[in-house]
């Protein structure tokens, strides 16, 4: 395509798919023309001719498109905090590119408001930072597998996850785990109504004493709860005991509440 009118109509009236490699080499070094075919799909920086990966304009409205465009700028834009954040959006990897950006704690926190999984990527420094670690897992329950085990023993930062996931204990430390006080204060904290799975089946009594104490608290107020043993624990006469008693404690407050 060499009409520079009708490309230009093409990137800004129509939808659907667009292979901007089918543009002519004279029209992917036009600005205006690059600037309209990132703005419409942000990857087609990538085959952008001339010097536009350093161009902060052409960018920043690529990543404001699609974040992971931000792999196509230069290695100076893709250090540049507004790009970076921008991506972010978008794209969970951005911060693998940010270079310098990842040992800023200002950046870095900035980056966990708005996708907490970039935490894998930020420098060791900060991923053992108390302070982003809490950031981060307060998003996402799920960045405490990034994190460095002295956090696991940090009882705000398991709490921060488990208030969105009961399972995120079982990336706690085994003295937390086996802690019956800390179980169930994580089991009263929590919004989830979890499923009990095989990645804690190793601290049987306590966690079971503490998950079916937490039943019995949470049906007072609620008493629809869905609760699902692991299939290993069903040869442990305590754990069928435990079981049934909080079964039988689900029906009772299930009938007086009707």
């Amino acid at each position: 395509m060499e009409d520079k009118a009708a490309v230009l109509k093409v990137l800004e009236e129509s939808c659907g798919a667009f292979d901007f490699r089918k543009v002519s080499e004279a029209l992917r070094c036009d600005r205006e023309v690059v600037l309209a075919a990132v703005k419409r799909d942000g990857s087609a920086l990538e085959w952008a001719g001339g010097d536009f990966c350093n161009d902060r304009e052409v960018v920043l409205a690529a990543v404001s498109q699609d974040g992971s465009a931000v792999k196509f700028a230069d290695k100076d834009l893709r250090e540049d905090e507004e790009i970076v954040l921008e991506a972010l959006k978008t794209y969970t990897h951005a911060m693998q590119f940010a270079g310098d950006l990842q040992s800023k704690k200002d950046v870095v926190l900035k980056a966990m408001r708005i996708e907490p999984t970039a935490f894998q990527h930020v420098c060791e420094r900060l991923r053992q930072d108390r302070e982003v670690a809490l950031e981060a897992v307060r998003g996402n329950q799920e960045v405490l597998k990034w994190t460095f085990w002295p956090m696991r023993s940090d009882q705000e930062i398991i709490l921060a996850g488990t208030k969105q996931n009961w399972n995120a204990l079982k990336y706690a430390s085994v003295d937390l785990r086996t802690d019956k006080d800390f179980l169930l204060l994580a089991a009263r904290c929590t919004n989830d109504i979890f499923t009990l799975d095989r990645d804690l089946k190793g601290h049987s009594r306590q966690f079971r004493e503490a998950f079916f104490s937490y039943v019995a608290v949470r049906n007072q107020t609620a008493p629809i709860v869905t609760v699902t043993l692991s299939h290993d624990f069903a040869d442990d006469s305590d754990g069928s005991k435990a079981s049934a008693a909080a079964s039988n404690n689900s029906n009772n407050n299930s009938n007086s509440s009707n």
